[in-house]
């Protein structure tokens, strides 16, 4: 399979959300500048281009059927659509639905904890729920690769 091109900056959330799912699904990535003549383009791949990064992360999801990172239970995929499409809540309605389980949306990883792990980022010295979720989310090999990516971003 030919590499998958992201574009935009590492700093970028949802630059980072798309090297995640790449690392989560072992899907081989290069990151790229924004492109000049498209800079609406987020994802490529042979002659497929993204201006969404959430319709990015399902279709790479799609690609590669190990480690599904969108849920086959209906109340779970839902959850997650509920949850990527929506705008982020107070710290309070996190920790609700972080009470009912480890994840967003159910017992395992899904696009909308990638997805929303950045904005959440600054609320965990005051949340211990999100604190611990954060903590769940960094153990992954795609955490530890795009913190790799940032330290070499910010070292320049």
């Amino acid at each position: 399979m030919l590499p998958v091109l992201i574009y935009g900056a590492v700093t970028e959330r949802e630059t980072r959300f798309l090297v995640r799912v790449c690392e989560e699904k072992g899907i081989a990535y290069c990151v790229e500048p924004d492109l000049p003549e498209t800079p609406a383009v987020r994802l490529q791949h042979q002659a497929h281009h993204f201006t969404s990064a959430i319709a990015a992360g399902v279709y790479l999801d799609a690609l590669v059927a190990e480690n599904p990172l969108v849920p086959d239970q209906p109340d779970q995929l839902g959850a997650m659509w509920e949850i990527l499409l929506s705008k982020a809540g107070s710290a309070e309605e996190m920790e609700r639905t972080l009470a009912a389980s480890p994840y967003l949306a159910g017992e395992a990883l899904t696009l909308a904890d990638l997805f929303w792990q950045g904005h959440w980022q600054c609320f965990a010295e005051e949340s211990p729920a999100i604190r611990d979720w954060l903590a769940r989310l960094s153990l992954s090999p795609g955490a530890k690769v795009l913190a790799k990516l940032e330290a070499t971003h910010k070292a320049g």
